[in-house]
């Protein structure tokens, strides 16, 4: 079954991961933290990414609580795409156990909720007058690319491999990756300890710099190629909210 959840001209946008690594500045102090990224097609910006990441505890277990927004605007001289995504997740160790998203896309409007209820996560997307079902195992989440991922613990190898369901077929999705070592960006005013992953999936392939502050893991750029062409993000603000 096929959907258009969140479909874009730019389905790299949906396939980014967690992977772990060392960050610089003294971030342990903060329990919210706001970033913000342009996305480029080539060399032309398109839209822009927000997410905002805080600490917190529920039932006296630590919790991440997620809100990310993303607006994407593409104009050709045939025609125009727009959308607009926002994402509102809740985690703990066990994994995803709330989980919202509202898209638009060329007006198109679509809710999907999810809950983690004994042991299984249950996913009801509503796209016009259609609703779907899915039940699913234990989900995690990549906080800082909007992409549901088997839980599973995280792999150290150099070598490894990110089960995803694919936002558009809700179907698992293999990633193959490789770290490449550690990488030092200085970007928006702030210098990180990144780890260099180089990926690939069936209709994707790119680099990725990831940091990791008191929170947990997340995306400082990325460059990249897929069906419609080139494409990168770049972190444009990191900052600490009250």
């Amino acid at each position: 079954m096929k959907h258009n959840l969140q479909k874009t001209t730019l389905p790299w946008i949906k396939r980014l991961l967690i992977v772990a690594c060392l960050g610089l500045g003294n971030p342990a102090q903060a329990q919210t933290i706001q970033a913000t990224y342009d996305v480029y097609a080539e060399k032309s910006k398109i839209g822009e990414l927000e997410v905002v990441r805080k600490k917190s505890s529920r039932d006296g277990m630590s919790t991440t609580v997620i809100d990310t927004a993303m607006q994407l605007r593409v104009k050709t001289f045939l025609s125009s795409y727009t959308l607009d995504t926002k994402e509102h997740v809740v985690m703990n160790p066990k994994g995803v156990i709330t989980y919202r998203a509202d898209n638009a896309e060329n007006g198109a409007k679509s809710h999907i909720e999810g809950n983690l209820k004994n042991d299984e996560f249950f996913l009801k997307i509503q796209e016009a007058e259609k609703v779907y079902n899915f039940p699913l195992p234990p989900l995690g989440y990549d906080p800082a690319m909007m992409v549901l991922v088997e839980h599973s613990k995280s792999s150290d190898a150099q070598e490894n491999t990110l089960t995803f369901l694919d936002p558009d077929t809700f179907e698992f999705q293999n990633e193959q990756r490789t770290d490449r070592g550690e990488e030092t960006l200085t970007i928006a005013g702030n210098t990180f300890f990144c780890r260099l992953i180089e990926f690939k999936t069936p209709s994707s392939r790119g680099k990725r710099w990831i940091a990791k502050d008191a929170i947990g893991p997340f995306l400082v750029k990325e460059v990249g190629s897929d069906r419609d062409g080139r494409y990168s993000l770049l972190m444009t603000l990191y900052s600490r909210l009250p």
